[in-house]
């Protein structure tokens, strides 16, 4: 089982991404992938779960509660249509959401 990212800040796993390379409508259910994030956090015991989507019709930012489970799954979009600037803006907003995941902080949506 793996994931495309893997977060630790204290030895163990703390949140856990992957990436999807799939064009999602706004409002279609993305069931199948927070059940594939569900059993890596499952698995390797990670809290925190993240997919992360490119953006196409409308950013993405949705947390997702799974009852009787210690996971929170989050769901962000990327913006990856801009010009290089805009998209080195968009990968430290990733990466700054990421870690402050990890960390214990809330996800943040990009761009806001």
């Amino acid at each position: 089982m793996r994931s495309a990212i893997l977060v630790r800040t204290s030895g163990a796993g703390d949140l856990l991404a992957d990436c999807k390379y799939k064009r999602i409508e706004a409002r279609l259910y993305r069931q199948h992938d927070a059940y594939q994030v569900l059993a890596y956090c499952t698995a390797l015991r990670v809290p925190v779960g993240l997919l992360i989507y490119p953006e196409h019709l409308t950013p993405v930012f949705t947390t997702i509660t799974v009852r009787n489970a210690f996971t929170c799954i989050a769901e962000i979009s990327v913006n990856l249509g801009g010009e290089l600037r805009q998209l080195r803006v968009a990968c430290e907003e990733l990466a700054e959401s990421v870690v402050g995941g990890a960390t214990g902080h809330r996800l943040v949506a990009l761009g806001r």
